[in-house]
């Protein structure tokens, strides 16, 4: 079994990586800000941006099977419209590189919602089975 703490470095280093080589300049923030493990300012003078990155990664043997926990803080609405996710998939076979997606993290909470919804009012389910919060 992968150690946990490895996962997320694998993670956030690859992200940061990747954001380097489109222009960014990122920076690690090593626990230090709670919703962001990277702050990073596009690097160019005409049209400087900053975002905040929350990555999550996960590791699999097959890019279907991955998937990303997320905790009910992690569901949280965006606090503004710079919050993002990143999400890295990484797999076990070391001779493929991590695939990741960049997601808003509106956009995250968003289909947390709607997915606990979906599972409150899933038909056929007798009442007061499901009354859990998100």
């Amino acid at each position: 079994m992968a150690d946990t703490k490895q996962t997320k470095t694998i993670g956030e280093h690859h992200a940061a990586a990747e954001l380097a080589r489109r222009g960014w300049a990122p920076a690690l923030t090593h626990d230090g800000l709670e919703r962001t493990d990277i702050l990073a300012v596009l690097a160019d003078p005409d049209n400087r941006r900053m975002v905040e990155i929350q990555v999550k990664t996960a590791r699999g043997s097959a890019w279907r099977s991955i998937s990303w926990p997320l905790g009910s803080k992690s569901q949280g609405p965006s606090q503004h419209q710079r919050e993002y996710y990143v999400m890295v998939a990484v797999s076990h076979d070391l001779a493929l590189p991590p695939r990741n997606f960049v997601v808003p993290r509106s956009h995250v909470a968003a289909a947390a919602w709607i997915e606990h919804m979906n599972w409150l009012t899933e038909p056929g389910i007798e009442p007061g089975k499901r009354n859990a919060p998100v």
